[in-house]
């Protein structure tokens, strides 16, 4: 029996990171959730970056919501046209395409978009923060200046994985666990973790 064109689904964006997570992020054990390998996946791709990060910090919020925030290379927030002759800031490409990535961070950064619920990106340019939103693959916010009553680093992702795709919660004691981790792999890379998990994150 032959194929026909109308039985190729073309499958857009970020939809085939959704639909074969473990194939991004491998299999879950029972010592390590798909939550904890989101997290770690974003956290590697992170100190993966040249230059390496000064240091890098992992929060728990409330509800399962994340930040991993970082002093490194700045997120890139300026316009550059892309090939339907549109500019638009290169931060949307950095987390909606994980094809032809240009740099480690690309790779986490469009998985952690695919399979979140949540993320906001923040970035600090000279001293004032931009903000962009983003679920489940697409873009919700587009990027702006926003006010911000605790900077947590240069920049910083906060994220709540989609429960339906990456079920459970990242508690203490697993974020130490992939701190230490990184700290094995990247000695020159300062990592800590901070609960605050009975606080809400900033989502603004």
């Amino acid at each position: 029996m032959g194929y026909t064109r109308r039985d190729i689904k073309v499958i857009e964006g970020l939809e085939a990171i959704r639909r074969r997570p473990t194939m991004y992020l491998g299999e879950a054990t029972s010592e390590r959730t798909l939550c904890s390998l989101l997290v770690e996946c974003v956290v590697g791709s992170i100190v993966a970056e040249s230059p390496a990060p000064a240091a890098l910090r992992l929060l728990l919020w409330s509800d399962g919501a994340v930040t991993v925030a970082y002093d490194g290379e700045r997120l890139p927030i300026e316009a550059r046209e892309t090939r339907t002759g549109v500019a638009h800031p290169e931060l949307y490409s950095l987390f909606m395409s994980i094809f032809g990535p240009r740099r480690p961070l690309q790779f986490g950064a469009a998985i952690v978009n695919a399979l979140s619920e949540k993320l906001v990106v923040s970035a600090i340019r000279d001293g004032v923060r931009y903000r962009a939103a983003f679920s489940r693959g697409g873009l919700v916010s587009l990027l702006s200046k926003a006010p911000t009553d605790e900077p947590m680093g240069t920049n910083w992702l906060t994220f709540k994985p989609d429960t339906a795709i990456i079920p459970g919660v990242l508690d203490a004691a697993e974020a130490e666990r992939i701190v230490t981790r990184v700290r094995s792999a990247n000695p020159a890379v300062p990592a800590s973790v901070a609960d605050r998990s009975s606080e809400k994150p900033d989502w603004w």
